[in-house]
């Protein structure tokens, strides 16, 4: 029983001075560590063992550190940067031009045929009216002599032509005058663009006493 109570405490004081040299090993770097972790963030430094460029800062040191920035930087250099402006290219501000004059003709446009009063072109037009028409016959019928004009007209004397054909209906006007007028009683009156060929037609077609009156406005 003895020799096992000899054995264990044999056992217990295994290495002790091996580890007590350990132990104060660690509280040596454990206190080193501490002053220079303290000293670091008092003096703003880097710490030993730390990656390059990390550096440890008090907030008073922090901010001390920002005044002096802003005191050394001029007052011009903390103005905020303007913003850029937008420049239009000259092709820019011609289709623009473009667009523009497009859109205010468009806008005429639409006024003037929607919304505007239309003109009544009839009102000014002479051969439109009724009584004009009266006047011409009254001259036709019972007018002293064919050639002179009717009142308030003059005749106007030119070169004839017949090259002027509307639509070219004049051929297929005088095939539809054939089956309802005869030659034989008495001429054709013919009113209208006197540029026609209306009159050689009528005269193809056996109207040889014919006469033709081109009325101006």
């Amino acid at each position: 029983m003895a020799s096992d109570d000899e054995h264990l405490g044999e056992e217990d004081d295994y290495f002790p001075e091996q580890e007590d040299e350990e132990w104060d090993e660690l509280e040596a770097k454990a206190a080193a560590w501490q002053e220079q972790f303290t000293s670091a963030i008092h003096s703003g430094n880097s710490l030993n063992g730390l990656p390059r460029g990390l550096r440890l800062r008090s907030a008073e040191a922090a901010k001390e550190k920002e005044d002096q920035d802003e005191e050394s930087t001029p007052a011009e250099h903390l103005k905020p940067s303007p913003v850029p402006r937008f420049v239009a290219r000259s092709w820019e501000m011609g289709l623009l031009v473009v667009v523009c004059l497009l859109s205010l003709f468009a806008t005429l446009h639409f006024v003037y045929d929607n919304l505007l009063p239309q003109r009544d072109d009839s009102k000014s037009c002479t051969q439109c009216q009724p009584e004009w028409w009266q006047d011409f016959w009254k001259w036709r019928l019972q007018g002293p002599s064919d050639d002179d004009p009717p009142e308030g007209m003059q005749w106007e004397w030119g070169d004839s032509v017949n090259d002027t054909d509307w639509y070219q209906a004049s051929a297929r006007f005088v095939d539809f005058l054939r089956p309802f007028a005869d030659p034989s009683l008495g001429p054709v009156l013919s009113i209208g663009c006197g540029d026609a060929p209306v009159p050689e037609l009528l005269h193809g077609a056996g109207f040889e006493a014919s006469l033709h009156l081109d009325v101006a406005p």
